[in-house]
């Protein structure tokens, strides 16, 4: 399955580290109450596209929180807007 969004990159003030999103890389998504994993097919300054491991459902507009690997931990690391 695949999911389309619009994403914004939270501004961490604790780290001083410049991620960024690349293709190719795993990243966890909480959409509503499930977790799932997804691996980035397609990226823009703002847009993100991902085919998910597991089939879920995402209504038009919802937020969806995106978490990523930095270090050993996952961490918080930007918010999406369903398309």
């Amino acid at each position: 399955m695949k999911i389309a969004m619009q994403y914004t990159v939270l501004e961490r003030l604790l780290t001083n580290t410049k991620e960024k999103i690349n293709l190719n890389e795993l990243l966890i998504l909480t959409i509503g109450t499930s977790t799932i994993v997804g691996n980035v097919t397609k990226i823009n300054a703002k847009e993100l596209e991902m085919q998910l491991k597991l089939a879920t459902i995402a209504e038009k507009d919802q937020r969806i929180a995106i978490s990523k690997k930095i270090g050993n931990s996952w961490r918080l690391y930007a918010f999406g807007i369903s398309k």
